[in-house]
């Protein structure tokens, strides 16, 4: 797979694990995927919190970086194309 291709399908796949980490209704056959999915995105925003504070820490502290990835604008699906 082409890199910019593989780049927007690990973009896709992030939407549905967010997705499905966001479900409020779960039974029995899918109240595990939620709960591993809740994890991913909660270990993910664990680690963009930690790279902002790494990249800018004069800017990026730890309760302004926290706010910024925990707050409703923040897209986990949103990957830099280089």
């Amino acid at each position: 797979m082409h890199n910019t291709l593989e780049q927007s399908a690990f973009g896709v796949l992030l939407k549905v694990v967010e997705a499905m980490s966001k479900k409020s209704y779960v039974d029995g056959r899918n109240q595990a995927s939620k709960q591993r999915a809740e994890w991913m995105v909660e270990g993910i925003k664990q680690g963009a919190v930690a790279d902002l504070k790494e990249n800018d820490p004069y800017y990026w502290r730890e309760d302004r970086a926290k706010e910024w990835v925990y707050g409703e604008n923040y897209d986990i699906s949103s990957l830099p194309f280089i």
